[in-house]
């Protein structure tokens, strides 16, 4: 598949699934890789087993897609825009959720203030279009929904925290993890993916609303 002079390899990670998936796939879209795993990945370990296929393949770009995503024209092509431009950096796409003929943020990069370490998205819930917002901004933390991320930080860095986060937040550790350690963390704004509005997927609701003694609480719970 190619965007733009961008040549993509498609791998879906199929962790046992029982609703026909890896047969649809194969029947369908032939050229896509299944790797299959035994239904113990979780989300992490899903994430892992593919950028570990797209190393050995000896990709520029991984980038992270969760299932649960419908993407924009152009998507790819704005991504890479950014990323082509910032070398070394992870990008993020915003996600959007359709409002009537209008978009509000659901998530996009956030931020870490203040003494306590707090981490907020300065974005959420306010319409996309009543916003002026460059093509581009930087950001500490970015969700792995919707992500490219150059194969160097993973030599670098290793893979995400699959013994710690085995479902949740792995990404944010991750993406942290790459900000401290000198990679730039910026969102693409005109990168655009869509979700429903209450997507329990998305976990900003409780970053927002959770009291400091319950984040920290759940942050470091191991229980998938």
């Amino acid at each position: 598949v190619k965007t733009a002079g961008i040549v993509l390899e498609t791998v879906v990670v199929d962790d046992a699934s029982t609703d026909g998936t890896a047969e649809a796939i194969a029947s369908e879209f032939p050229a896509t890789i299944v790797l299959r795993g035994n239904g113990s990945l979780w989300w992490t370990g899903a994430i892992n087993e593919g950028v570990q296929y797209a190393l050995s393949r000896n990709g520029d770009y991984v980038l992270f897609l969760n299932d649960d995503l419908r993407l924009d024209d152009g998507f790819i092509d704005e991504l890479h825009k950014v990323a082509s431009r910032n070398p070394g950096a992870l990008v993020g796409a915003i996600k959007l959720a359709r409002v009537g003929n209008r978009s509000e943020i659901v998530t996009s990069g956030l931020k870490v203030k203040g003494p306590l370490q707090k981490i907020v998205d300065p974005f959420v819930g306010q319409i996309y279009q009543d916003m002026d917002l460059e093509d581009q901004y930087d950001c500490d933390i970015l969700g792995g929904a919707a992500l490219l991320v150059p194969s160097g930080v993973f030599r670098q860095l290793g893979l995400l925290d699959q013994r710690r986060f085995p479902h949740n937040w792995s990404d944010f550790e991750f993406t942290r993890r790459a900000s401290t350690n000198g990679y730039r963390c910026i969102v693409a704004t005109r990168a655009h993916v869509y979700t429903d509005k209450d997507n329990p997927n998305y976990h900003y609701r409780y970053l927002i609303e959770s009291s400091r003694k319950d984040y920290l609480k759940n942050l470091f719970n191991n229980h998938k």
